[in-house]
C-alpha cells in the first residue's frame, strides 16, 4: 500500500486540515476551578505563615506547662509559667525608647541581685559595626566575633567573666536583634518582631535563666543612691 504521507497531495491536504482546525480554549468552568484552587492555596500559605508565632508560642507553653494567651488569631499576647522553680513571662510588647516605636518579643525573670549589677549587652548594627571597629570596647572576652558584634555597658566588669560564659556568647551570637537587660530586679532578652521558632525561645530563655542563677550567686554589694542614679543612665547608653 502506498505511504499517503510520501504524497505531496494528501500531504499538503492534511497540514491545511490542522491549520484550519479551530483554536483548543479551556472551559470556563475549567478556568475557574483552577483559579480557585490557586487561591485557597495561597490563602492557605498566609494563614499558615501568619499563625506561626501562635503555633510556636503553645507549643514552647505546652513544652514548659505554662498558660499561653493570644492577642488575636495571628499574634501572641503572652506565656506565664516556669524554668525549673524561676517564674518567666514572655509576652510582645512596644517600646518608645528609641525615635519610632518598636515592637518585639520580651522575656523577663525575676532575680535577687544582691550584687546590684546592672548590664546591658546588644548586637551592633552592621553600621555600628564599621563605625566602631576601631574602639576598643568595655570589656574583652577573648573572643573576636563576639567583642566586636555587641554594645555592653555594666556597673559591675568584674563579674562579666562568670555571667558571659563561651556557652552563652556562643549562643547569643547566633542572633542578629538580641538585646540582654539586667536591672536590679529583673534580666529580660528582647528581639525584634514577634519570635515565632519555639527553639529559639527555649535556648534563650535557658540562657536566662542560666544568667540569672549567676547574678544571684554573685557577692553582694552596698552602692549609694547617687551610684544607682548613675547606673540607670548605662541601660539608656545601650538601648
Amino acid at each position: 500500500m502506498p505511504d499517503e504521507s510520501s504524497n505531496p497531495e494528501t500531504s499538503g491536504t492534511q497540514v491545511t486540515a490542522a491549520k484550519n482546525l479551530p483554536p483548543h480554549h479551556a472551559s470556563p468552568a475549567t478556568t475557574a476551578g483552577t483559579v480557585a484552587v490557586l487561591v485557597l492555596a495561597a490563602t492557605a500559605i498566609a494563614y499558615r505563615v501568619r499563625s506561626a508565632a501562635i503555633r510556636g508560642w503553645q507549643s514552647y507553653s505546652k513544652e514548659i506547662g505554662a498558660e499561653f494567651e493570644p492577642k488575636s488569631r495571628f499574634s501572641p499576647r503572652y506565656i506565664s509559667g516556669k524554668i525549673g522553680e524561676r517564674p518567666v513571662f514572655v509576652e510582645t510588647a512596644t517600646s518608645n525608647e528609641d525615635d519610632a516605636p518598636y515592637y518585639h518579643t520580651r522575656a523577663s525573670m525575676p532575680i535577687t541581685n544582691t550584687a546590684m549589677l546592672i548590664l546591658g549587652l546588644r548586637r551592633k548594627s552592621l553600621y555600628e559595626e564599621t563605625q566602631t571597629r576601631n574602639e576598643q570596647p568595655l570589656h574583652t572576652f577573648g573572643d573576636t566575633d563576639f567583642d566586636r558584634r555587641m554594645i555592653l555597658v555594666t556597673n559591675h566588669q568584674d563579674a562579666l567573666d562568670e555571667l558571659l560564659t563561651t556557652e552563652i556568647r556562643k549562643e547569643l551570637l547566633k542572633y542578629s536583634d538580641i538585646e540582654i537587660y539586667v536591672g536590679y530586679e529583673v534580666i529580660e532578652w528582647r528581639r525584634a518582631g514577634e519570635v515565632t521558632d519555639p527553639q529559639a525561645i527555649r535556648r534563650l530563655n535557658a540562657c536566662l535563666a542560666q544568667l540569672a542563677e549567676r547574678i544571684d550567686g554573685l557577692q553582694g554589694r552596698a552602692i549609694t543612691l547617687t551610684q544607682k542614679l548613675a547606673d540607670a543612665e548605662l541601660i539608656s547608653k545601650c538601648v
